[in-house]
């Protein structure tokens, strides 16, 4: 499985490495420009709280349309549950507004919820 993580802590991904998937991290704005390009993907997951000047909301917001464009599930992985509905909503909101198909989920990190 093809899996782009837009998330700032690289450790997390330790675990679908070793799964045998094939995995792409973006944790700079350059990045997730670049990844983004590079599908198809079978999966994109995003983080909320993320180490950088903006948020995962704030990647929903300028990314949005395109990461839903990819035609893969997403799943939203995060420690922050408030974070992670906003995520989801502005995902949605985008889908509706572009009139694009999606499967998006909320999984909190650290849960079975993350095992893939």
């Amino acid at each position: 499985m093809r899996i782009l993580v837009i998330d700032d802590e690289p450790i997390r991904i330790a675990n679908l490495i070793d799964a045998g998937h094939t995995v792409c991290i973006a944790h700079t704005q350059n990045q997730i420009i670049f990844w983004l390009q590079y599908g198809p993907w079978d999966l994109i997951i995003l983080d909320h709280d993320l180490y950088m000047p903006y948020n995962g909301t704030d990647v929903c917001i300028q990314h949005g349309k395109s990461i839903l464009s990819l035609n893969c599930p997403i799943r939203i992985w995060s420690h922050n549950p408030e974070g992670a509905k906003r995520m989801k909503a502005c995902l949605e909101d985008t889908a509706k507004y572009y009139d694009i198909n999606y499967d998006i989920h909320i999984s909190p990190w650290g849960t079975e919820e993350t095992d893939i």
